[in-house]
């Protein structure tokens, strides 16, 4: 929660499946006061390396370039 600027009062939805060893995660959060949700979405293979495919889910949440 502290990587995308909330806090345990900030609405969040994550969904994760595996179709075929891709792997696809799907996130969305609400920032403070908005209505409008912040989201991203990532695919992988299975085995890829966990922590950089969340930085990129971050990373597209928060709205940041590569």
């Amino acid at each position: 929660m502290r990587l995308l600027g909330g806090d345990c009062q900030s609405p969040v939805g994550v969904l994760a499946t595996i179709e075929n060893d891709i792997m696809k995660l799907r996130a969305q959060v609400f920032k403070h006061g908005s209505r409008v949700p912040r989201a991203g979405k990532v695919e992988s293979e299975r085995d890829d390396d966990g922590e950089r495919i969340a930085a990129e889910l971050v990373r597209q949440i928060n709205g940041e370039q590569e």
